[in-house]
């Protein structure tokens, strides 16, 4: 009965994992291909080439001339344009609007027939087209397998008509994406209409390139997870023998012993995986619109290929186990015992190489982990300034935000592609307010040197300020909050100053207040378009939720598939060799041999076991020593400790019980 539940728990894990992984999959492919569409999706549906120029902060009459010519060009020639714009509705919810020109419609054609719901559009000219289903507005909307999966980011699709008036973002760039069939003529006609008009730098291509690697977690969690199965299936079988000897002995047919007895072990074992997609579709879908169909037939498919698999594995069970039991004489299953031994043995492999690579990752990733509490701890209370225009004005903006009592300010100088020897950062008071009260006293500019780098050069470190030199002891560590993507940094040189040397992207401000208060603030400098604010903290999130987590959940959730199999093969091993050996050990029980001697045999083949696979590792795949040695050990505890407790469990029974054959 353990076992049975045991195989009922797989087929919902197998049924959950299936279907989680088809979901990721298909809306992960979908959102990347809505937010790159026009970089490099439009040479995949058009077949022809993408040439790429950046404009940075040119005059706004001068952008629109440029325009008006790019597009009468791609009208001669057929061309297709198109160029991205990021905008903030809030300080969490991001809209990147696609501007194409394409007179003859092929992408809103591509994309009403994949991703298309009540769309009315007949050219992007006449409207636009979005994911946000709350818009009213629109000409249609844009459905993807699940729009949960988009969080805040809303995706939109118009032409070029009044794209200058509306380029009010901060840097004023635009990166025009040009696509055409000969790039070396569509190079000059480029530079004839910009010459003497704007300056263009040409893009290399390949660097936006975005691909999406095959998913192959889906095959190893199904192979790994049938394997299980059909270890628990054997295990079912071998537990109904007397049943199946009984009712051969009543003239049972082989074909009506199969149907009555496996065929609603298998019709179970179907239903379960069946009704666990159902509930998961109605669950995380309940879209029936272009691509939620597509995830209803991948999610069919999965079924079926589920229910062919559950079969062929029943059936050659049951040729190989059922059919073969003796009504005279009991089973032998020693045959049964060296496969699983050989069997066990290619997992164990297995699990070392799969644990190897998982904990290589591990590392990084609860680093990451730890890193994004500590600072989601910090920048909860803060805005990041998520961009802002570059010219004068902006750095006397920044001075005003610079002298708010509240603002943190940090430059990690050596994490930027500096060159200094030591560690080095720049920050103001708040930012130092932070780690210890033990500098509150010190007043800007200063210099804190750690104790370590009293015989270093440190003159470059006081950025030609006139400042007192702190020595500090212990070790410290300080966080970046201010990038996402970067850590911390132990024991760095630390430069403190309340103005100068800092940009927009190494600021902070507290968010108890409005946006507009700060915008307000730099109002003379700056307007409201020139400075983007986000929330720190949701940033941080939304990083995490979208790299660190789905990693941390995959490493957890492999080694969790790969344990649960090693732990079902070794006790499908065991009971096998109880099947096996039962008589024997109970005489021995009997004469009173010790629980060590009964059963040293069988430690020392499974522990004998780990040999081959610690020799693959090591000298064939060489990974390292150390590190195989302490998975090897891990698993011969988990082994030693399973046996003991069923070997335990085992003489627990009666010796006369044994002796009847009882199981």
């Amino acid at each position: 009965m353990k076992m049975k539940k045991l195989m009922y728990i797989l087929v919902v894990l197998l049924s959950i994992l299936t279907f989680s992984i088809s979901y990721t999959n298909q809306n992960r492919e979908a959102v990347s291909i809505l937010g790159s569409f026009s970089n490099n999706q439009i040479s995949k549906i058009t077949d022809k080439k993408n040439y790429r120029i950046l404009i940075i902060d040119e005059p706004k009459q001068n952008n629109q001339k440029f325009l008006d010519e790019l597009i009468s060009l791609c009208q001669d020639n057929d061309y297709i344009l198109a160029t991205s714009q990021m905008i903030n509705i809030d300080t969490s919810t991001h809209k990147e609007i696609t501007y194409i020109y394409d007179q003859n419609n092929l992408l809103l054609d591509y994309l009403n027939k994949n991703y298309g719901y009540k769309i009315k559009l007949k050219s992007f000219d006449d409207g636009y087209i979005t994911t946000d289903l709350s818009d009213t507005k629109t000409n249609g909307y844009l459905k993807i397998t699940s729009q949960s999966y988009l969080g805040d980011n809303i995706y939109e699709y118009t032409g070029f008509d009044n794209f200058i008036n509306k380029l009010e973002s901060v840097n004023n760039d635009i990166i025009y994406n040009i696509y055409g069939n000969d790039l070396e003529k569509l190079s000059k006609e480029i530079n004839n209409i910009a010459q003497g008009l704007i300056e263009y730098e040409v893009l290399d291509d390949e660097m936006y390139e975005e691909s999406i690697p095959v998913n192959l977690d889906i095959y190893i969690i199904i192979v790994f997870t049938v394997i299980a199965l059909l270890i628990c299936i054997i295990n079912e079988f071998l537990r109904m023998k007397k049943e199946i000897t009984v009712m051969k002995l009543m003239g049972y047919s082989k074909r009506n012993l199969f149907s009555n007895l496996f065929s609603q072990f298998v019709i179970k074992i179907i239903f379960i995986y069946l009704f666990v997609n159902i509930i998961l579709w109605f669950i995380m879908v309940r879209n029936l619109s272009i691509r939620g169909l597509s995830f209803l037939g991948m999610i069919i498919l999965n079924c079926l290929i589920f229910i062919i698999i559950t079969v062929i594995i029943t059936v050659c069970a049951y040729l190989l186990l059922v059919r073969n039991i003796n009504i005279k004489k009991s089973l032998n299953y020693n045959g049964l015992l060296k496969i699983s031994f050989a069997f066990k043995n290619v997992i164990i492999i297995l699990l070392c190489l799969v644990l190897f690579y998982s904990l290589a990752g591990a590392k990084e990733i609860f680093n990451e982990t730890r890193l994004y509490l500590a600072k989601k701890n910090i920048s909860d209370d803060y805005y990041l300034i998520e961009n802002m225009v570059n010219n004068k004005n902006a750095y006397k903006a920044i001075e005003i935000l610079l002298k708010q009592k509240d603002t943190l300010a940090c430059f990690f100088y050596s994490e930027a592609n500096q060159e200094t020897e030591l560690p080095y950062i720049i920050v103001n008071k708040n930012y130092l307010n932070l780690y210890s009260d033990e500098y509150k006293d010190i007043q800007a500019p200063a210099l804190l040197v750690p104790e370590a780098y009293k015989d270093e050069a440190i003159e470059q470190y006081k950025y030609g300020t006139d400042c007192k030199v702190y020595y500090v002891k212990g070790h410290h560590t300080y966080l970046n909050v201010v990038n996402n993507m970067r850590g911390e940094i132990g024991d760095p040189v630390i430069l403190l100053s309340d103005k100068d040397y800092y940009s927009w992207s190494h600021l902070l401000l507290r968010n108890d207040k409005e946006p507009t208060y700060y915008h307000n603030l730099v109002a003379d400098y700056i307007n409201e378009n020139e400075m983007r604010l986000t929330d720190a903290g949701e940033s941080l999130t939304i990083m995490f939720r979208y790299y660190t987590l789905p990693l941390l959940v995959k490493l957890i959730t492999y080694i969790g598939i790969y344990l649960i199999v090693y732990l079902t093969t070794i006790y499908m091993y065991m009971m096998l060799y109880f099947y096996q050996n039962a008589k024997e050990i109970s005489i021995k029980k009997t004469l009173g041999y010790s629980f060590f001697e009964r059963y040293k045999d069988v430690y020392l083949i499974n522990l004998a076991g780990y040999l081959l696979p610690f020799s693959i590792n090591v000298f064939l795949l060489k990974i390292n020593i150390f590190t195989t040695l302490a998975v090897i050990l891990f698993l011969i505890i988990c082994e030693v400790c399973i046996e003991s407790i069923m070997m335990k469990k085992f003489d627990h029974k009666t010796t006369v019980n044994l002796l009847k054959g009882s199981e």
